[in-house]
């Protein structure tokens, strides 16, 4: 940024400020850690609130969010990463886990404890 000042007797000093930004941006509305009940052999499909992005300078950023909302999740837990980066290589990530069980029931349920028969 190129400033002037004004002097008495018209004398005109110019110099210069750089402004070094170095603050990262902020993730907010990040969903909190989900259990969730497989609804294939493959997993589930799970969705979730995609969050928002906000730096000093630059404004509303994007955020990348993997796995995405909307993927199928496979059986077990699974990192959610999400990431926004501003103009000056400034960064900040958040994670939250989604952990996916297949629920017993019915014909498909684990034997139940043994029995002793005479």
């Amino acid at each position: 940024m190129l400033s002037s000042v004004h002097l008495c007797c018209n004398v005109l000093k110019t110099f210069s400020v750089k402004v070094d930004d170095t603050t990262a941006p902020t993730i907010s509305g990040m969903s909190s850690d989900m259990n969730v009940i497989a609804t294939t052999s493959s997993g589930a499909t799970v969705t979730y609130t995609s969050p928002t992005a906000l730096d000093l300078m630059d404004g509303s950023l994007s955020v990348a969010c993997q796995p995405a909302s909307g993927s199928t999740f496979a059986l077990g837990e699974t990192t959610v990463s999400y990431s926004a980066t501003d103009s000056r290589n400034n960064s900040d990530t958040k994670a939250f886990k989604v952990d996916v069980a297949y629920a017993w029931s019915g014909c498909c349920s684990p034997p139940g404890p043994a029995t002793k028969s005479s």
